[in-house]
């Protein structure tokens, strides 16, 4: 189990990018104008991090998702409906205390909800409802290896699928 919610006093979270997910990242880090490292630079302060709310109480940054993940994966809203998923990861290191591993960037727009995306990814059945409650509350369980390396072949070919899907819609093919 990884405890999020202790933070040990100044050793940072190491954050790391799922490696099938490297160029769509940087592709969307390049056209939000480097948006996506505030997001990881938070991160690697305190995926725990709270604020105060408008009305006064303390909200988390980043929530569980619901369902049967929940257990294991922690998301957050980025500008323009962008979403990010990641899991919280033992230490590889003693300088970290622990490691964050994003696993998901996507936008939510119409009918399209990158949680579920997510939930089939990972062959999970996908809530009705989300019940965001804070990511650090409790323990969270780490993803196996063959979990993440199954979950890595899945979702580059879905990006990449979707990808190409989203150039030819517009008519003009990606090379």
């Amino acid at each position: 189990m990884v405890r999020g919610s202790k933070r040990v006093a100044d050793k940072p979270w190491d954050v790391q990018v799922l490696a099938g997910l490297h160029r769509f990242i940087n592709q969307f880090d390049q056209q939000r104008r480097g948006y996506l490292q505030n997001v990881i630079a938070e991160l690697r302060d305190d995926p725990c991090r709270t604020y105060k709310a408008a009305d006064g109480h303390q909200e988390a940054r980043f929530y569980r998702l619901s369902g049967s993940l929940a257990r294991a994966i922690c998301g957050g809203h980025m500008q323009d409906q962008w979403r990010l998923a990641f899991t919280l990861q033992p230490a590889e290191s003693e300088e970290f205390q622990g490691t964050v591993l994003i696993l998901y960037v996507d936008r939510y727009i119409d009918r399209i909800d990158p949680w579920k995306d997510l939930h089939r990814l990972f062959g999970a059945s996908s809530p009705s409802k989300h019940d965001k409650p804070p990511c650090c509350d409790g323990d969270l369980k780490p993803i196996s290896k063959d979990a993440l390396d199954r979950f890595e072949r899945n979702v580059s070919q879905f990006l990449l699928d979707k990808h190409f899907r989203k150039y030819f819609r517009r008519g003009r093919p990606p090379w």
